[in-house]
C-alpha cells in the first residue's frame, strides 16, 4: 500500500519516466530504470563515429549513440555500464561545474542503431570519469567540479592540504555582524544540507569572514578575489580570531573559499568574483594545457622546482 502511495507522489515529478520502488534498508527508495548517459564532462565542438570510438579507447569502457530532440546528435563515452551506454532514456544534460548551481534538467536520449550511428558526423560528446584521460587530445567545454584542478586543490579533508596561500573565490557585497552571519550560515544550506563552515579573521586590520573554509591555519597568507583584467591581489598576512574575539566586531567582509555548486547569487549580491568563474573563460594557458586539468602532484613539482632554482 505505502509502495502505491509513494509511486503516486513521484508520478508528477517523474512524469513519463519508468522507474520502481526498492526497500533498501529501512527505507523504500525510487530507483529509475530509464537514466542513461553522463555528464562528467563536455566536450567542445562535434565529432565523427570514428574520432568518439577513438576518444573512448582511451578511457577503456563503453560509448553510446543517440540523438536528442533538444542537442542532436549526442554520443556517450567511458561509461563502465554498457546498459547506460546503450540504451534509450532521459540523460542530465548539465555538467555541474565548479562554482555553478545544480541542474537536473533531463533530456530524453533516443539510441541510434549501429548502422545509423556510423554515418553520423556531428555528435555532442559527453564523457564518465575524469577527462585528464583524454590526453588534452581534445578541449574541453565543461567538467564536473571533482576533477577540477580549482576544486581538487582546496580539499581540506585530504591530509597533504597545507596551503601557503588561502585564495579567495568571491567576495560578497556589505558588511555583517556577527549574530547577523550566524543567522546567514544556519540559513543557508549546502547540497549536504549542511551549516557551511566559517572561520573569522584579521586580514590587514580588516574583519572577515570566510565560507566553505573548514579551518583555521597557522603561517598561511590571505589573497583576495582576482577579478577578471585585474593584477593578481597582494599576499597579505592573515590572523584568524577565536569565537569570543569574533563576536565583539559587527563590520565582517565576506568571502567564499570554495564555492562549489553554490547559488550564492541568490542568496547574496557578489561585489567580485574569480576571473575563471566568468562565463566563457579561456582556461587554456600557455603551455596549452586546460588550467582545469592541471596535475596536482605535478604542479607540487613544478613549484618546489622553482624555488630550488
Amino acid at each position: 500500500m505505502f509502495d502505491v502511495l509513494l509511486s503516486k507522489i513521484f508520478q508528477n515529478s517523474l512524469k513519463n519516466h519508468n522507474f520502481k520502488i526498492e526497500r533498501v534498508g529501512k527505507k523504500n527508495t525510487l530507483i529509475p530504470n530509464d537514466l542513461v548517459g553522463c555528464r562528467d564532462y563536455l566536450l567542445k565542438g562535434e565529432y565523427t563515429y570514428n574520432q568518439v570510438m577513438e576518444l573512448n579507447s582511451l578511457t577503456g569502457y563503453n560509448a553510446g549513440f543517440g540523438y536528442s530532440r533538444e542537442l542532436g546528435s549526442v554520443a556517450f563515452i567511458g561509461i563502465p555500464d554498457i546498459k547506460k551506454a546503450q540504451n534509450s532514456g532521459y540523460f542530465s544534460h548539465k555538467v555541474q561545474e565548479y562554482g555553478q548551481p545544480i541542474d537536473n534538467e533531463k533530456y530524453y536520449f533516443e539510441m541510434y542503431s549501429d548502422y545509423m550511428a556510423k554515418y553520423v558526423t556531428t555528435y555532442t560528446v559527453y564523457g564518465m570519469g575524469d577527462p585528464i584521460l583524454l590526453e588534452n587530445k581534445v578541449l574541453i567545454d565543461k567538467i564536473n567540479y571533482c576533477y577540477d584542478y580549482r576544486y581538487k586543490r582546496k580539499q581540506e579533508h585530504d591530509k597533504k592540504f597545507k596551503p601557503d596561500v588561502l585564495k579567495m573565490d568571491i567576495k560578497i557585497s556589505g558588511t555583517y555582524g556577527f549574530n547577523d552571519i550566524r543567522k546567514l550560515v544556519h540559513e543557508y544550506k549546502d547540497i549536504k544540507e549542511e551549516n557551511i563552515p566559517i572561520q573569522f579573521a584579521i586580514v590587514d586590520n580588516n574583519p572577515i569572514g570566510i565560507l566553505n573554509l573548514w579551518r583555521q591555519y597557522d603561517n598561511v597568507l590571505f589573497r583576495d578575489v582576482w577579478s577578471l583584467n585585474e593584477k593578481e591581489p597582494d599576499k597579505l598576512p592573515i590572523h584568524f580570531l577565536k569565537i569570543d574575539e569574533a563576536k565583539k566586531i559587527n563590520n565582517f567582509k565576506l568571502y567564499y573559499f570554495t564555492p562549489i555548486h553554490s547559488s550564492i547569487k541568490k542568496q547574496f549580491e557578489i561585489e567580485k568574483i574569480d576571473r575563471t568563474l566568468i562565463p566563457n573563460f579561456n582556461f587554456i594557458m600557455d603551455d596549452g594545457i586546460d588550467y582545469r586539468l592541471q596535475d596536482i602532484q605535478k604542479v607540487k613539482v613544478k613549484t618546489l622546482n622553482k624555488k630550488v632554482v
